[in-house]
């Protein structure tokens, strides 16, 4: 974190509104208010499963003009109500590096780059000499007033005790525009965004601390959940009626990890907890938590860990939350494999799973049936394991699916990739 009072000034008075508490009042122009279908506020599509969906989707790669400072795209994806894609480009943390975002439109296959983070920076009078914002790593997501919403952070000067010295930023844009509108300045790294459509959540490490954004009173709360040095979850869950999932990571007094899953109202109050057995790898603490994420038609939510295990979250009749263990999707059935792309093809009971099984050198498309608990492997051996991919949910009009990542094939150059997978 911060430790004197030259960082603060480097952040200038945005911080302090951020820690503080206080809302930035922003001027909001209010549209589509309450307009969005579910399959729109979730950025995604299902499409009814037939013979086709049996058998490994085909893979094409999206040619982008990426800028030369590209490193990679770690799972920021998203779409917005007319089918458009995002993805955000980030580069490595260095001084004054920043990070891009692209509008891709599928029926056109045109790409139109919407502005970068530091020109945002500097177009609002925020920027500061020296400042970076080298990552867009959170999902876009549309929220019920039209707006995208995303986060960006810098990892100059970061350690697994202390925070980056730029921290993280949350914005938002409307579909069309390239001008960003600022929400918050955090000295935490804001690296995931989720929405219920009228709230907007970012969460910032190192210690889980999960921020709000009331799009409807534009008031800012936070809370801190908890996590240990140097560990902090890709991701994190946002149901149907609102309630907030995050895992809470904690040492023992013997010195073991302890991981809960943490569930929270729309007012932030703490209202179950629940424990996750299979969330790391005994105490290494390192790994990526949550890793992948759908929700479905029903409410429900299936979400992977770093260790392979998949979970659902289901809403009782009571409005309450039931978390349970479902499969490890390795075929071994015990923890390995990393799957970090998670899909649903029909929103109901059949989910689309992209990923690394134990010792493979090439990625796998895993269809799971949710109803049996029975999955289908079919091998990807164009996608090799040198390649980092990422990014679940996001689908256009047509149900094809998104995935993004690295392509580390050159060793002087890594190349950031953009997946189209599709059965057609």
């Amino acid at each position: 974190m911060f430790t004197n009072i030259l960082h603060l000034n480097k952040l200038s008075i945005l911080i302090l509104i951020a820690v503080m508490g206080c809302s930035p009042q922003p001027k909001v122009e209010v549209v589509n208010t309450h307009s969005l279908s579910l399959q729109d506020r979730l950025g995604t599509r299902f499409v009814a499963v037939n013979n086709k969906h049996f058998k490994a989707p085909k893979v094409k790669e999206i040619s982008f003009q990426i800028p030369d400072d590209g490193a990679a795209i770690w799972g920021a994806t998203g779409r917005d109500s007319e089918g458009n894609i995002y993805v955000g480009v980030s580069t490595y943390a260095k001084e004054d590096r920043t990070a891009y975002l692209f509008q891709y439109d599928p029926i056109t296959e045109k790409s139109v780059l919407q502005g970068d983070v530091l020109s945002q920076l500097k177009r609002l009078n925020i920027y500061r000499p020296g400042m970076g914002q080298s990552k867009l790593h959170s999902k876009f997501y549309q929220a019920e007033d039209g707006y995208l919403y995303f986060s960006s952070f810098d990892e100059k000067g970061e350690t697994s005790e202390i925070n980056p010295t730029w921290g993280g930023h949350l914005w938002r844009k409307l579909p069309h525009s390239v001008e960003w509108e600022h929400i918050l300045a955090s000295e935490d790294a804001l690296i995931a965004v989720n929405t219920d459509g009228r709230f907007v959540y970012a969460l910032g490490y190192w210690d889980h601390v999960l921020y709000q954004y009331d799009t409807v009173n534009q008031s800012i709360n936070k809370v801190t959940v908890g996590s240990v040095k140097g560990h902090i979850s890709r991701n994190f869950l946002v149901t149907q009626n609102g309630h907030v999932f995050v895992p809470k990571v904690e040492f023992s007094a013997n010195n073991t990890l302890i991981v809960n899953l943490n569930e929270y109202d729309s007012a932030l109050n703490l209202v179950a907890s629940t424990p996750l057995e299979h969330y790391l790898y005994d105490n290494k603490h390192s790994k990526h938590g949550i890793v992948s994420y759908i929700n479905m038609k029903n409410g429900d939510i299936y979400f992977v860990t770093a260790v392979g295990a998949l979970y659902k979250i289901s809403q009782t009749n009571n409005n309450k939350h039931q978390v349970n263990f479902e499969v490890f999707l390795s075929e071994t059935d015990e923890a390995g494999g990393y799957f970090p792309s998670l899909f649903s093809l029909n929103g109901e009971n059949f989910l689309g799973v992209l990923g690394r099984l134990p010792s493979s050198k090439h990625y796998s498309w895993l269809v799971y049936e949710t109803s049996t608990k029975t999955t289908a492997i079919y091998d990807l051996k164009s996608l090799y394991s040198r390649n980092l991919l990422y990014g679940s949910v996001t689908r256009d009009n047509s149900g094809r699916l998104y995935v993004v990542g690295v392509d580390r094939s050159n060793r002087s150059k890594h190349q950031p990739m953009i997946l189209q997978l599709s059965y057609k």
